[in-house]
């Protein structure tokens, strides 16, 4: 199989990426834009006397590896980047310093075009597909991983090349990544847009160029990734699956312990750093021991600026799905604190798309501080009103300073240039998700976006916290519910409607009570079949709010329900086959 990779940000720049398993003689030509793939460096150099490098493939062919087409501003150059002489030869140091961000700043710029770059570079590589919900999708991501102790890339061996199917824009990622490089209090990382062809030389196989389209790679966080950016490559770092700060003694051990379950530990925490989990494992003891003032808790191990800045940040741009997944936690070796690094975020921003596809966001628990508040640390944390006055002037830092929408609305300009020309060509327009009119509205609106989020942080204060409705159970012919008690930042009475029906969305009631005071409902025991149960809880103000629990359907989310079943003999089960994987 042959990938051909092209980095792109504009039209006067391209870098690409070549996995072949052809000699380089026979790549003459064969370039999927019709021109020539290699040609004579500017130094006169012939193609005759180049060597080839192999790069073996994770299903066992040997290709060769090239790097080729670069372009400055004003000149064009076709040149060999990538040299060896296929026994791994090692990377020079140098060559990612000839490159530099300064003229491009969607990928790397050539610094100076005027000298031979070259790079010899290791005959070793897998490639693998990667993400959890996205590798169900049409359209796959890919990681490249070079062998360990071979040569880099950009002094990187793990490339991620996502897809981002379900994103109406393509450039979410890149644009969050982006505004985070001028935040002193976060870290970001290395994005490039990519433009992949693959060639398929396997029995069956096409063996012509295939335009996978557009792709965004992602510097991999790892010990790599750390030294890059100053930190301690030696330090601990975690990439956090789900993970909600609890103590979850069955599978958080020490390597040492003899019912340690590295897969067990990895549901929760992937270990991409120090081995060593002592300070974990003491930090999440503190977290869950109510003993201990919570102040004392962050204080202790959290860097709050880093939190405040991270969780900030993310309440603006709106990117939910970061309460108990898609971020890194990184301590140095020899410091008792822990940081929060961003990762995967593609759902920022998305408020007016998930509404022109259908999704009825109305009751969503989703957006502002009530999104964290299953989070035990930040459930802790939030209760106390120093900390919710902190986090809400960081977030005014954020929209003064770092995301106005002048700032906002010239990077996503640049993106557009880029992705659109790709999303609606082959082979991509046959999975956009939006119309060519819907993604110019919903680019233009991203500004207008993130003051709308800070608007839902601000309504999300007053509201009731969401909470969890339990499982019912059966007691001497009567149905008991209970349901966690709702918390209210300002100490308001709060009462509770209670709603038991046959559908999820409650057209067919068979039971309503909206005057609870307690959390807790009890009713007549229904006969065998699928129930909902929706409980709702009001603050004095009049403010409402759903449970974290919710129903999924064809059309996206029910909030506020809870699914089981009654059974022939009377049992409950409960509907687990709908929660989220």
């Amino acid at each position: 199989m042959r990938f051909c990779i092209r980095y792109r940000c504009d039209k006067s720049f391209l870098l690409r990426f070549v996995f072949c398993k052809q000699s380089i003689k026979a790549l003459i030509g064969n370039a999927p834009n019709g021109k020539r793939f290699v040609e004579l460096f500017d130094n006169g150099i012939k193609l005759g006397n180049t060597p080839t490098v192999f790069v073996q493939l994770a299903f066992g062919i040997l290709c060769d590896f090239r790097l080729s087409d670069l372009r400055s501003r004003t000149h064009l150059f076709h040149k060999l980047i990538l040299i060896g002489d296929g026994k791994g030869a090692g990377c020079s140091d140098g060559f990612q310093n000839k490159l530099s961000d300064r003229f491009c700043p969607n990928i790397v710029t050539a610094a100076s075009m005027s000298a031979l770059l070259m790079c010899q570079c290791v005959g070793g590589a897998i490639i693998k597909i990667r993400g959890q919900s996205s590798s169900k999708g049409a359209q796959k991501n890919y990681k490249i991983e070079l062998k360990d102790g071979k040569d880099t890339w950009r002094g990187q061996r793990t490339i991620n090349l996502n897809k981002h199917m379900f994103e109406g824009l393509r450039f979410r990622n890149k644009l969050a990544y982006d505004l985070m490089k001028d935040i002193p209090q976060m870290i970001s990382a290395r994005t490039q847009f990519v433009h992949l062809y693959v060639k398929d030389e396997t029995e069956g196989g096409s063996g012509v160029f295939e335009d996978y389209g557009l792709f965004t790679q992602v510097e991999q966080m790892n010990k790599t990734f750390l030294k890059s950016h100053g930190l301690d490559k030696n330090g601990h770092m975690y990439k956090v699956n789900f993970f909600e700060f609890m103590r979850y003694e069955d599978a958080i051990r020490l390597a040492t312990d003899p019912a340690y379950d590295q897969t067990a530990f990895e549901e929760h925490l992937e270990i991409k750093g120090d081995n060593d989990h002592t300070k974990l494992i003491a930090m999440l003891n503190d977290v869950n021991d109510y003993s201990i003032p919570i102040e004392e808790t962050v204080e202790k191990w959290f860097d709050t600026e880093n939190l405040f800045y991270w969780m900030g940040f993310q309440i603006l741009l709106g990117n939910t799905d970061t309460s108990s997944r898609n971020y890194y936690l990184y301590s140095p070796l020899n410091v008792n604190k822990f940081y929060i690094i961003s990762w995967d975020n593609d759902g920022s921003l998305e408020y007016l798309e998930e509404q022109l596809k259908g999704k009825d966001l109305r009751d969503t628990w989703e957006y502002g501080l009530s999104n964290y508040w299953g989070n035990v640390l930040y459930q802790r944390m939030f209760k106390n009103e120093e900390y919710r006055r902190e986090l809400t002037d960081v977030i005014n830092t954020l929209r003064s300073d770092y995301l106005t929408p002048e700032r906002v609305s010239e990077k996503v300009n640049s993106y557009k240039s880029v992705t659109k020309p790709y999303l609606y060509s082959m082979p991509d327009v046959l999975y956009a998700p939006l119309t060519e009119a819907e993604f110019e509205q919903v680019a233009d609106n991203i500004p207008k976006e993130i003051e709308e989020n800070y608007q839902r942080y601000l309504e999300s204060l007053e509201r009731p916290m969401p909470f969890y409705i339990g499982v019912p159970e059966p007691q001497e012919g009567k149905l008991t519910v209970n349901w966690d008690a709702a918390y209210d930042f300002d100490s308001e009475n709060i009462t509770y409607t209670f709603e038991l029906a046959r559908d999820c969305l409650f057209k067919d009631i068979l039971f309503s009570d909206s005057a609870i005071r307690i959390p807790q409902a009890e009713l007549d025991m229904p006969g065998a079949g699928q129930y909902f149960i929706r409980v709702t809880a009001k603050n004095e103000s009049g403010k409402t709010q759903t449970a974290f629990d919710y129903y999924h359907t064809d059309d996206g989310k029910v909030y506020g329900t809870k699914c089981f079943y009654v059974l022939e003999d009377g049992s409950i089960e409960e509907d687990t086959e709908n929660e989220d994987s």
